[in-house]
């Protein structure tokens, strides 16, 4: 018995524990719906929101709750403003060091420039770039970037949720000989109680570029 659902022809299945995400095509592997609407690649986020939308047009779903025009979140959008900061200063002078470092730990040179990869950078550059951006002093310091003195001169990396919006950053020193502090954490935020269990320690940037999983540590 065969069905076709959003024009594609499937093949009815006895599925044994539990049902695989997306559809099923016979001789393959399972695919999500949002990902075969997109060319096979899984979509991230306006696309991703573009996609559902399509999704939820094709089923029938009334779609004007999603075209509504939601509120700006402030404090992820400074976020992301300060990491194009970072991202801008590991291809500068400034990361020189960073750039040195991974190359050490063998990271090509396409990994480094594509990995979604920064360096933090100072306090006071900081400061100068998001105020004038419309940051007050008081979001600045409740965003917690400025709170801990050890994060300048770090590598980091941003941790994004499904929708691809930063939700919280991560900093690894230079130095190996700094074991204890050799990772560090932007203060949790009272908004991400239930995603601390899963913020990342490892970066893998030579596959995750490649397949999005980790395999290593920087």
């Amino acid at each position: 018995m065969t069905h076709r659902v959003l024009g594609v022809r499937a093949e009815r299945v006895v599925a044994h524990g539990p049902a695989p995400r997306g559809f099923l095509v016979h001789g393959g592997d399972s695919t999500l719906w949002t990902a075969y609407l997109n060319g096979g690649v899984v979509p991230r986020g306006e696309i991703f929101a573009f996609v559902v939308r399509e999704i939820a047009g094709r089923a029938g779903v009334d779609t004007a709750p999603i075209d509504q025009t939601q509120p700006r979140d402030r404090a992820s959008a400074l976020l992301q403003g300060f990491f194009a900061l970072c991202s801008s200063e590991l291809h500068g002078r400034a990361g020189a060091a960073a750039r040195a470092y991974l190359e050490q730990r063998g990271f090509p040179l396409r990994t480094i420039d594509n990995g979604g990869l920064g360096v933090v950078p100072g306090e006071l550059f900081t400061k100068n770039a998001l105020e004038p951006a419309g940051y007050s002093e008081l979001e600045i310091a409740r965003s917690g970037l400025l709170a801990d003195g050890r994060w300048p001169g770090r590598l980091c990396r941003a941790w994004r949720d499904e929708r691809g919006t930063i939700r919280t950053l991560w900093a690894r020193s230079l130095r190996d000989s700094d074991s204890s502090t050799r990772y560090l954490y932007l203060a949790d935020r009272p908004d991400l109680d239930s995603h601390r269990t899963v913020y990342p320690r490892c970066s893998a940037w030579r596959r995750q570029t490649d397949t999005g999983s980790c395999s290593s540590k920087v």
